[in-house]
């Protein structure tokens, strides 16, 4: 909870126990799966994407889920495959 007259990132230590932890563990998982794209390693990238994308359905975390359509769709665009970006 926030007190009145209070910006959101002040928080008191009073106020930290009440919010709900939320994990960026998986958007750093599909920033691994770039490094891996980058450095020409693509069946390690895909894999990644894919286990990240089959974890975030399993969690309900849509948001990951859309994040691993684009980062897939990044991929096949920058190796020139335009249908594979665009199908489903």
């Amino acid at each position: 909870m926030i007190c009145k007259g209070r910006l959101p990132f002040e928080r008191m230590p009073e106020d930290l126990g009440r919010e709900r932890f939320t994990t960026h563990i998986h958007s750093a998982r599909l920033l691994a799966a770039h490094v891996h794209f980058a450095l020409h390693e693509d069946a390690d990238a895909f894999r990644i994407v894919s286990e990240e994308r089959r974890i975030a359905y399993e969690i309900r975390n849509f948001f990951n889920v859309w994040l691993s359509f684009l980062t897939e769709a990044y991929f096949h665009l920058e190796r020139n495959d335009d249908a594979a970006a665009v199908a489903p």
